[in-house]
């Protein structure tokens, strides 16, 4: 049998428990999100979300996770914007408090699973830019060809106010 972490979606079910159980909205976001949108399949050994506020998230993934390491890293205000953490098993897990407009609109926009649009995760991916981010929006656009599907809306609002305008040109005119 696999380890926790090497199927993060045993790991999600527990996130999904805190998340509700403290009334949050969330998304998962990131790699899992990209592969659920992606042509071709990949892996990841680390979940993402974003959830609409920290509340008592703190303890109560204390008490549930009961992490290796954990942190939350906050704006020079005070605001919580991160939290940072290894479960017990292994799996690293980073949580956004959705402290932008995006983030917000994220949420609003998930599916009924809690999983990110494939929209929202092109503008993420195109905000980091990794190598696995580019090969992620690729498989994206390869499984909506011509953009099929897609909300080209969202895509040109949020590409804009995210300033990656010039990310996006660059993915899409090398993946003609």
């Amino acid at each position: 049998m696999k380890p926790a972490y090497e199927n993060p979606q045993h790991n999600i079910q527990i996130f999904k428990e805190v998340f509700e159980s403290a009334g949050l909205d969330w998304s998962v976001i990131g790699g899992i999100a990209a592969i659920a949108a992606r042509a071709k399949k990949r892996e990841t050994v680390d979940v993402d979300f974003v959830v609409s506020e920290l509340k008592d998230l703190e303890v109560r993934l204390r008490s549930t996770t009961n992490p290796n390491k954990f942190r939350i890293l906050t704006e020079r205000d005070g605001t919580a914007y991160l939290i940072q953490g290894e479960t017990s098993d292994g799996m690293h897990f980073d949580i956004y408090i959705a402290g932008t407009d995006f983030e917000r609109a994220v949420l609003e926009t998930s599916d009924t699973d809690h999983i990110a649009s494939p929209e929202a995760i092109i503008v993420y991916k195109l905000m980091a830019m990794r190598p696995q981010d580019v090969d992620d929006i690729r498989s994206i656009l390869l499984a909506h060809p011509d953009m099929k599907g897609l909300d080209k809306k969202f895509l040109d609002y949020w590409i804009e106010s995210c300033g990656v305008t010039r990310e996006w040109k660059t993915i899409v005119s090398s993946s003609k």
